[in-house]
């Protein structure tokens, strides 16, 4: 499975960091981790650290999203036929 890259550690990769790079970082990581956490630890990770960890954030989400899709696909399997159309219906 091909994982994409998000922008900004594309950005990381390429680019030399700024003060602003570093903050536009770590507003990703904060949307991405979530605000109810204390997320005071980043400041201090390194802007290569900062931008792996948001890279492998985005890449487990997207193949537990793709877990997900597969497990829901091999479940309706499971279901006749004709009842998958309103099963479908009802859970999604």
């Amino acid at each position: 499975m091909q994982v994409k890259i998000s922008p900004l550690a594309q950005m990381m990769r390429s680019a030399k960091i700024t003060s602003s790079t570093r903050q536009i970082m770590q507003k990703d990581l904060r949307e991405t981790l979530g605000t109810e956490r204390r997320l005071d630890f980043l400041a201090a990770l390194p802007e290569s650290a900062q931008a792996k960890l948001s890279e492998d954030i985005h890449a487990s989400r997207k193949r537990q999203r793709q877990s997900l899709d597969d497990a829901i696909e091999n479940g309706m399997r499971m279901v006749p036929m004709l009842l998958r159309g309103p099963l479908k219906k009802i859970l999604f």
